[in-house]
């Protein structure tokens, strides 16, 4: 059975607050005294070894440090786990060099939840110089999670290793974020000044000549003194063209997240840059500048088309958990009607088209509920909240435009399926593909609901309503075709900018579909050279006439004229043709 009930936690870790004195400032990459973070254990972190974990702390981390000095070591652990009693932890510093060697300083004390602050035996200076692994050691009794993560992935903020093995593992591509480790730092030549910008991106990749410059990120307070309202200077090609204004004062490590609609004069299509400069709203000098100032390459185009954030959910009605999936898929739609494109596809009930629920099953690693977006190689948990951040971090720049429309012919019992794919570049050898996805709105259901009572918390509703409701549902998927991959050749390989392409498939009515006025067409674009998913689009079908010469233009000019070659009416290459019509170089061929 392939019903892996799957009720994914998102485990908060609640921190103890850390006072900060006016002598003391932290460093590391794992945020502002970690509010929340995720715990667990890594790959073979199974007991009774000893395991450390650490932070590589670069020459340019330290820079603004030197002179001053590192007193404690400070990791976090889960205050959702539970830790061995009597289990020690040892915080140290080590040369980045000699990483495997010994501790250059080193304290201990016994692992509690929360904070765990590690006074050093010895101060460890801090030079022009320095370039130090800080870490923590621990002699595991049994799997304890403890290995605890928060704030952003950095490329040297998650390194973990049995103490008897020869080299770290490096962890900072998992997207788990940093691990809870930070420096305390100590002195009389603290910076007091000192604003940092911080994951500064473009919200589009592609920006519209005339159209502002989209610009994200984040500002923060890095030392002691308040920073009022601080000012975010914005340039195009040197000339600055607006100023943007903070809505709170930061204090020591607090941040602000900033969203910029940056005015310009561009008029061509060329590339032209951006430059984004964090200033102290009273004049104050900042003492570490390096940081303050971003500087993005921008790409400009006549044409821009805008990309749907496509999300297959696996889900089924004997999943209590799966309401979860069916809130957010119906949230997202109504919300973002211009952004987001959800099918429903449901595993091992009534609802179920073997193929597209076999194929979503491996997706997803058989947990209910999953869904993939965009077909980026991740799996999600279809919940409000994680869709919403996934699209608040997509580019909704597509690198082709889509638009589709059906035709349903009650009379011959088939849908003409068409989609219109325009290209924002030209290339040669190109892979695109395209499938059709017919589904179905409004198909009355019995849902298992776990949320009932209220023993998982609240559920937008569903802790009111009984263990199994009987539900309206959304976006369900009857048919994909021609494949779940799209038919190759379904857009030529050469593609010119900003010129259509038509793709073309009649089929029959699913006989599962049990209301023709409810169901639509969804068409996706798909790279075959990655497997992702570029764009798509949604339409109502609408009554006419569909015979199957109709998907004469699904065959693109490079695959129907091919020395010969036979090609079925829906675009696919026939090694050996039975009785009916096929094109052949071109033109219709009649096979008796």
């Amino acid at each position: 059975m392939k019903k892996i009930y799957s009720f994914i936690l998102l485990l908060s870790v609640m921190f103890c607050a850390q006072s900060v004195s006016a002598q003391g400032l932290y460093v590391d990459y794992c945020g502002n005294n970690i509010p929340t973070g995720t715990t667990g254990y890594v790959n073979g972190m199974v007991g009774n070894t000893t395991y450390e974990l650490a932070i590589h702390l670069t020459p340019a981390e330290l820079q603004k440090y030197v002179g001053c000095k590192i007193t404690k070591v400070v990791y976090g652990i889960s205050q959702t786990t539970s830790v061995t009693s009597g289990l020690k932890m040892t915080g140290w510093v080590r040369n980045a060099s000699d990483s495997m060697g010994a501790n250059l300083v080193e304290g201990e004390t016994e692992v509690k939840l929360g904070w765990n602050v590690i006074t050093l035996s010895q101060p460890y200076e801090i030079t022009a110089t320095s370039d130090i692994y800080l870490g923590v050691s621990y002699a595991q009794k049994l799997k304890e999670k403890i290995v605890c993560y928060a704030g952003e992935s950095n490329v040297n903020g998650c390194f973990t290793r049995r103490a008897s093995a020869t080299k770290w593992s490096d962890w900072s591509n998992k997207g788990w974020g940093s691990l809870c480790l930070r420096a305390y730092v100590e002195g009389e030549s603290l910076p007091t000044h000192d604003l940092a910008l911080k994951n500064v991106v473009l919200g589009h990749s592609l920006t519209k000549v005339g159209s502002t410059i989209l610009v994200k990120g984040t500002v923060v307070n890095n030392a002691s003194a308040v920073a009022s309202k601080p000012q975010i200077v914005c340039s195009v090609d040197g000339a600055q063209t607006y100023t943007y204004q903070c809505k709170g004062d930061l204090a020591y490590e607090q941040t602000e997240n900033f969203s910029i609609e940056v005015p310009n004069n561009v008029s061509d299509e060329n590339t032209h840059k951006v430059t984004l400069e964090v200033k102290w709203a009273d004049g104050s000098a900042d003492q570490a500048a390096h940081d303050n100032v971003a500087q993005l390459d921008v790409q400009f185009a006549n044409k821009v088309y805008y990309r749907k954030m496509v999300v297959e959910e696996g889900t089924g009605t004997w999943c209590g958990f799966c309401v979860r999936g069916y809130v957010a898929m119906k949230m997202m739609a109504e919300e973002h009607p211009d952004r987001f494109l959800g099918i429903a596809v449901h595993c091992d009930d009534e609802m179920s088209y073997g193929p597209y629920d076999n194929w979503i099953s491996t997706a997803i690693n058989e947990s209910y509920p999953g869904c993939i977006i965009n077909r980026d190689g991740n799996i999600y948990d279809p919940n409000y909240e994680e869709l919403t951040y996934v699209m608040g971090l997509m580019d909704d720049v597509a690198k082709a435009g889509i638009s589709v429309s059906g035709v349903i012919d009650e009379t011959s019992n088939k849908v003409l399926m068409t989609a219109e794919v325009t290209p924002s570049y030209s290339a040669t050898g190109e892979d695109l593909r395209v499938a059709f996805v017919i589904r179905e709105d409004g198909y009355v259901a019995k849902q298992k609901n776990y949320y009932a009572g209220g023993s998982y918390g609240s559920m937008y509703g569903f802790e009111t309503m009984s263990s199994t409701c009987a539900l309206p549902m959304y976006d369900v998927a009857r048919i994909i075709v021609p494949t779940m991959e799209g038919e190759k050749g379904s857009i030529p390989s050469s593609i010119q900018k900003d010129q259509t392409y038509k793709y073309s498939y009649v089929v029959d009515i699913p006989s599962s579909v049990t209301d023709r006025a409810n169901i639509n067409v969804a068409a996706i674009l798909i790279d075959g050279k990655t497997g992702a998913v570029l764009n798509g689009e949604a339409a109502k079908f609408v009554p006419g006439t569909v015979n199957d010469s109709d998907a004469i233009n699904a065959i693109s000019a490079d695959s129907a004229k091919h020395n010969g070659a036979l090609f079925d009416l829906s675009g696919r290459r026939v090694d050996s043709a039975r009785r009916g019509i096929y094109v052949q170089d071109g033109k219709l061929r009649l096979v008796k």
